[in-house]
């Protein structure tokens, strides 16, 4: 079904959200629904300006301080080149009745999507090439003291798999924070790619999202995630065990020993 006068499909949850795209304000044509998650929807779109196909993420209207959050870090981004930097370029935002609608340029795949049409986990070579991309990214994030905090395959995009097979960006930017915001306990990351330090509650910087692009590179090379763990505690137990035995770290942070140790 759709909204009357509408393009875009609705359901009854997100018919509120989907009324920016009504009548003579409307400012896209609506094609399909590209993915669903907890903060809102990212759907393909036509901009009606441009006539270019761009994906707009409507955020739940409950959700509107995390919206508003994501706009102020991808303006801060703005000075940021976002094709030499590998991160998607973000076009602009509306708001209407305290929903946000951010708009960015449309982009191809996944990480996981790549490797699914593969069949395969990916090539070293492909690795080495998508890592580099992402250490371009991290460094351009580092250079505003923004930290990801999300840093996983599905948030790792091909801009176009056919004309330039694996040239990536990075997306996502909803949970994103300063390195000034980050607080003693907060919890970030998703589990599996989820740095110690964020596990012990330790003070933390943008070393997290390296941390995280590490289990990224592992996940690439595996076909699936390096720590397979459905809990905190048992992630935290089998991350220390491998920092403690088989020395990743040389030598290791001393803060995190006492921790690590019980």
């Amino acid at each position: 079904p759709t909204c009357p006068g509408c393009v875009c499909p609705r359901s009854d949850k997100e018919g509120d959200l989907l009324k920016i795209m009504l009548g003579a304000s409307a400012r896209y044509s609506f094609v399909k629904t590209l993915g669903v998650g907890g903060f809102g929807t990212v759907h393909k779109c036509i901009a009606l300006d441009t006539k270019e196909l761009i994906a707009v993420k409507i955020v739940k209207k409950e959700c509107a301080q995390y919206g508003k959050r994501e706009v102020e870090i991808l303006e801060s981004l703005r000075q940021l080149d976002p094709h030499k930097n590998n991160l998607v370029k973000f076009n602009r935002h509306f708001l209407h009745n305290e929903t946000f609608m951010l708009e960015f340029e449309m982009l191809d795949m996944t990480i996981d999507d790549l490797m699914e049409s593969f069949n395969r986990p990916l090539h070293l070579s492909e690795i080495q090439l998508i890592t580099q991309q992402m250490l371009v990214a991290l460094n351009a994030l580092g250079s505003r003291r923004i930290v990801h905090a999300d840093i996983k395959p599905d948030n790792i995009m091909l801009v176009n798999h056919k004309l330039q097979p694996l040239k990536v960006k990075l997306i996502d930017f909803g949970v994103a924070h300063t390195v000034a915001e980050l607080s003693l306990g907060i919890r970030i990351q998703v589990l599996s790619y989820r740095a110690p330090e964020v596990m012990l509650g330790l003070n933390l910087n943008e070393a997290v999202d390296t941390w995280a692009l590490g289990c990224v590179m592992a996940n690439m090379y595996l076909g699936t995630d390096l720590y397979l763990h459905n809990c905190s505690w048992s992630l935290s137990s089998s991350v220390s065990s491998s920092l403690l035995s088989n020395h990743l770290f040389s030598p290791q942070p001393v803060a995190c020993l006492p921790v690590l140790k019980q």
